[in-house]
C-alpha cells in the first residue's frame, strides 16, 4: 500500500520540505548566520529562520530564486504578521516605560515627517 499524500505536490507548503529549499536556507544561514534586522538596529542575534525579502504567493519560481534573508525567530514572525495586516503590539518597554517597536515592517521611513516617525500606531 501506498504512502498516503494529505497536501497535492502544488500546495506551496510542500516546498519548505524538498531539498532545495533545505539546501538554500542553510547556504543563507552559513553565509549570514545573524539576524539582518536586528543589526539594522544595533542589535547583534543569531538568525534561526530564512525569509523571501518578498512573498512569493505561491509562485515556485519567486519561491526558489527569489531573493531571501536571514531574520531571527522573533523578526520573521513579526514580518510576516505585518504582511498579512495583523495588529502590532511592543516587543518590550524601555527603561524609561515607552514602548519598543523594533523595526516597522509596515510602513516604509521614506517620505515620512518627524512628526510621523514619532507617532505610536494607532494614532
Amino acid at each position: 500500500m501506498g504512502r498516503k499524500r494529505t497536501r497535492p505536490d502544488n500546495d506551496p507548503r510542500i516546498w519548505y520540505w524538498r531539498g532545495h529549499w533545505r539546501r538554500r536556507r542553510a547556504q543563507q544561514l552559513r553565509a549570514q548566520p545573524l539576524c539582518e534586522a536586528c543589526l539594522r538596529c544595533g542589535v547583534v542575534t543569531v538568525a534561526d529562520e530564512v525569509d523571501h525579502v518578498t512573498r512569493h504567493q505561491g509562485d515556485e519560481m519567486a519561491f526558489r530564486f527569489g531573493p531571501i534573508q536571514s531574520l531571527c525567530r522573533q523578526c520573521h514572525s513579526r514580518k510576516t504578521h505585518a504582511e498579512l495586516g495583523h495588529v502590532r503590539r511592543p516587543l518590550g518597554y524601555g527603561l524609561d516605560g515607552m514602548p519598543d517597536w523594533g523595526p516597522d515592517w509596515g510602513k516604509d521611513d521614506e517620505g515620512l515627517d518627524e512628526d510621523d516617525q514619532d507617532a505610536t500606531p494607532g494614532q
